[in-house]
């Protein structure tokens, strides 16, 4: 998943021209006395009768409606999933990693992923997880608020998470918050790249089965600011010693 561009206008805050915005810098509207504002709809039902209305007296006509984003080919990254995680991987930041079978994988293929993390607080002595490790206590669904990957933040532009659950089988309301959580954390703690870095900035999912539409993914992605680029069959054979712990042959 990828951000959308925004390509609607940008509308001024009523709140700022009034002179009481509490929203500051993170308002999602223009603190400008010169953008368009929004329509009055007194005006627009008959007539406003506020002398110092702050709000629009002008006529709209209907707007055309707007193409929908077709839904991405299948396989359409040059390469596959592989070449994606060697391409990316510098600036990579893995969640929910559990036995980091997945990032010896990667390092086995020589993919050296800037951060693999995983929410547990405690890792056993000498095992593979202490060896790939960078982060521990990481919550994807509070990343944003993590003081220690808003430390690295400025080199993180690409977020991984490989079959994400939360031991509640496949309860479908949990997961379903779990990814929405997810998207709306993620895009904040990558908002700062792409605002002033101007960076791509990327959030990659692997699922099992229909969990993409039971778990309301794309719905959860769009309310968050993501559009879906590209999809195809998650292929672990590709990564020697990775074996999905949820794949179940799916």
């Amino acid at each position: 998943f990828s951000p959308s561009q925004n390509t609607q206008q940008e509308i001024a805050c009523i709140h700022f021209l009034n002179g009481n915005c509490v929203f500051g810098d993170q308002c999602k509207n223009v603190h400008s006395y010169t953008a368009p504002r929004p329509p009055c709809r007194y005006f627009r039902n008959g007539g406003c009768t506020n002398s110092s209305c702050l709000y629009s007296h002008k006529r709209y006509k209907p707007s055309a409606p707007t193409s929908t984003r077709t839904f991405p080919a299948h396989s359409c990254y040059d390469g596959g999933a592989l070449t994606w995680f060697r391409n990316k991987a510098k600036n990579m930041l893995l969640f929910g990693e559990q036995d980091f079978s997945f990032t010896d994988a990667l390092h086995s293929l020589r993919i050296h992923p800037s951060h693999a993390t995983t929410n547990y607080s405690k890792i056993e002595s000498g095992s593979i997880a202490e060896r790939r490790c960078t982060l521990k206590n990481v919550d994807a669904t509070r990343c944003h608020t993590n003081i220690n990957l808003k430390a690295v933040s400025e080199h993180i532009t690409t977020c991984v998470w490989n079959f994400p659950h939360t031991g509640n089988e496949e309860d479908d309301v949990i997961h379903t918050s779990l990814l929405s959580g997810a998207f709306l954390s993620v895009a904040l703690y990558l908002r700062e790249n792409i605002k002033h870095n101007g960076l791509d900035a990327e959030f990659a999912l692997s699922l099992q089965g229909d969990q993409l539409s039971r778990w309301s993914v794309l719905q959860s992605a769009k309310r968050a600011g993501f559009h879906l680029d590209w999809w195809e069959e998650f292929d672990h054979y590709s990564f020697p010693g990775y074996i999905p712990k949820r794949g179940n042959g799916e």
